[in-house]
């Protein structure tokens, strides 16, 4: 049987990625799905003990719905960085640029 908890590495790379697109569409830059899927995962994985703490404290104290947000903040704030590695403008061409 598998708990809700052990699909939460999972939800907190979809969220991050909800939160890189949302970013990058909102700021006009575009990426890689691929380079933006690893930037992702990295960044989630380093947020993700901190999130767990925090929103493990909020659902402590009776606060589940904070918990929830509390987590949620956490991966979108990993998906903005991630999409900031990984982006760039619209229409940005990297072979002219380099030349």
């Amino acid at each position: 049987m598998v708990r809700a908890v052990d699909n939460l590495p999972k939800l907190a790379i979809v969220i991050a990625i909800r939160g890189a697109q949302e970013w990058l569409r909102s700021n006009r830059q575009e990426a890689d799905e691929c380079a933006l899927y690893e930037c992702c995962k990295s960044w989630a994985r380093a947020k993700f003990p901190q999130a767990v703490k925090e929103a493990r404290e909020a659902f402590d104290a009776g606060h589940a719905d904070l918990a929830l947000a509390t987590f949620d903040a956490s991966m979108i704030e990993a998906g903005v960085e991630a999409a900031k590695e990984a982006g760039w403008p619209i229409g940005f061409n990297a072979e002219l640029a380099c030349a």
